[in-house]
């Protein structure tokens, strides 16, 4: 009979101290004994992309003057660009806009990267002999990047 009434003064013990710990800190026990707070899901380390571009001068139509250039887009960051994450990219000939386009349909993970082609009419853009082309990325600012100072490439023509 002894035996009992001190097994069950143990237990209520416990689950005395076990609902004091539960209610202590709004927090639950969650497998704490000590009142340490969890580490904040806002201290974690969050990869971050980086969209870099390069933009290069495939021909130039010697008799009309028209300017082809080819255009690569790439994700050099160790992070993740979401599809739902837009972000624009434009072509500029002595800083007139000639293309502004925005992404969003897609997702780029790090080392990802999209190419593609793009006319530039002298008969529509009434542009110079020389000059220069330029090409920004994330022109708006939209993805938080590892470097904010590679968006922009400028070539001659």
């Amino acid at each position: 009979m002894k035996k009992i009434i001190v097994t069950s003064l143990i237990l209520i013990l416990f689950v005395t101290g076990g609902v004091y710990l539960l209610f202590q800190d709004n927090t639950g026990y969650k497998g704490q004994i000590f009142n340490v707070k969890p580490i904040a899901e806002s201290s974690k380390t969050v990869l971050k992309p980086d969209l870099t571009g390069t933009i290069l001068i495939d021909s130039i139509d010697q008799s009309s003057g028209d300017i082809n250039v080819k255009v690569k887009i790439e994700n050099q960051g160790p992070g993740k660009i979401l599809a739902e994450t837009p972000y624009e990219y434009s072509i500029l000939i002595n800083n007139f806009e000639v293309i502004k386009n925005q992404d969003n349909y897609s997702s780029m993970e790090s080392g990802d990267s999209f190419e593609f082609k793009y006319p530039i009419s002298k008969d529509i853009y009434k542009f110079q002999d020389n000059g220069v082309i330029t090409l920004l990325v994330d022109s708006g600012n939209s993805i938080t990047e590892v470097s904010e100072n590679n968006n922009k490439v400028e070539i001659k023509y």
